[in-house]
């Protein structure tokens, strides 16, 4: 284990907001249903379509509930993966999230996938839930008439867990982005964009999640796993617009955000980080404001304007190609003051700029050795491996 010691104390608080990571499995009846059959017309004029299956995997049924606006399309959807540390939660965790879509327009798939959970009836490691997310969307476009969905406008978000999956396969493959499973926009609410750094940096309960997701027991016998696992090893060009957000103090490590942001600056990436101040993970602070969000707007509501942006081709200036920019206060102190207030500005911006580099340098190291590990398992097999692509 890493840097176990003197972190309890904030475990125990960031556990306590962290809800989507600690969440209670709920049993799926696995009834499949088609697309007309158990339709419960809302109170907002949302039809939900309940107990859908959309694969079966392992010999695990997998189940997802869809969620319909008024009216005839077709309409652009997204496909909502839930957190819960990888070995938690159901696709009932965003059902709020679901009914707020397709409330305004959206057709809305929230999925089950299989978890990894070492305690549960059955143990999927990485990659099954990979491959359930790229099967869900698959499903999805194949069956896009029949939840009136236009096959060409899919969206991915997740939250906690959920948003390093949708990260991950929204950053993997190459070519269109309306075809098998790509999608044309991505939002992630506090999700690990690089494992590794996460497994050192994060607080006991992201360490023990990641060990499980990942069947490893430590950063050595993880290796290239976490490197394999990490959305910010895929990126290119060709990828989705990526809005990812996180806390300034929660579960989720901010600065592995902050190098994702750079990453993607680098790779000439659509994308835009939002942070949030405090504490809160994941979809607990989707109601929350930030001040990299419009004045007044929410994240949920942010990641909505992003869809439109992205999906119906609804334009505003929310993406970004270079880093996302922090808004600078004017405290109005006096002139010693403030050449003091430099001289500790100056202090921890080099401590943060040298750790960035430290990062930076251990993800070098780490695609590096991964690549080359790609490498010999490609000369010593013809088999293929699910990171085809060569990570930047």
């Amino acid at each position: 284990m890493i840097r176990r010691s003197m972190l309890v104390p904030a475990f125990v608080a960031a556990l306590a907001l962290a809800g989507p990571l600690v969440g209670t499995a709920r049993t799926a009846t696995p009834t499949p249903t088609g697309p007309g059959a158990g339709a419960t017309p809302s109170t907002l004029g949302v039809t939900v379509r309940a107990g859908i299956q959309y694969t079966v995997a392992a010999g695990q049924i997998q189940l997802l509930d869809a969620y319909l606006p008024q009216g005839n399309g077709p309409f652009a959807a997204v496909i909502l993966v839930h957190g819960g540390g990888w070995e938690h939660g159901d696709r009932s965790n965003l059902a709020d999230v679901a009914r707020y879509f397709a409330g305004n327009g959206f057709v809305a798939f929230s999925i089950d996938y299989r978890r990894a959970n070492p305690k549960g009836a059955h143990y999927n490691p990485y990659p099954a839930a990979v491959e359930d997310v790229q099967t869900a969307i698959r499903w999805v476009r194949s069956h896009a008439a029949d939840y009136h969905v236009d096959a060409h406008r899919l969206g991915l978000l997740g939250s906690s867990a959920g948003a390093h999956l949708v990260s991950l396969v929204g950053m993997l493959g190459k070519g269109p982005l309306d075809a098998g499973d790509r999608v044309r926009a991505v939002v992630s609410w506090s999700g690990p964009q690089d494992m590794a750094e996460v497994l050192q940096d994060g607080p006991l309960r992201a360490q023990e999640a990641i060990e499980a997701f990942l069947d490893c027991q430590d950063a050595t016998s993880c290796g290239s796993k976490l490197t394999e696992a990490s959305p910010i090893t895929y990126l290119d060009p060709s990828d989705p617009p990526l809005f990812f957000s996180n806390g300034t103090n929660e579960l989720v490590p901010l600065p592995q955000a902050q190098e994702m942001d750079q990453a993607l600056t680098a790779a000439g990436v659509q994308h835009k980080l939002v942070v949030v101040p405090g504490r809160l993970h994941a979809q607990h602070y989707k109601d929350m404001t930030s001040p990299d969000l419009p004045a007044g707007q929410t994240v949920q509501q942010g990641s909505l304007a992003w869809f439109e942006e992205w999906l119906n081709g609804q334009a505003s200036p929310s993406a970004t190609v270079a880093p996302t920019a922090r808004p600078k206060k004017s405290n109005g102190l006096v002139p010693v003051v403030l050449g003091a207030g430099a001289l500790v500005a100056v202090a921890f911006a080099a401590w943060g700029a040298s750790g960035a580099l430290r990062r930076r340098a251990r993800r070098a190291r780490r695609v590096k050795e991964w690549k080359a590990g790609q490498r010999r398992s490609r000369s010593g097999s013809h088999s293929g491996s699910r990171g085809s692509r060569d990570p930047v």
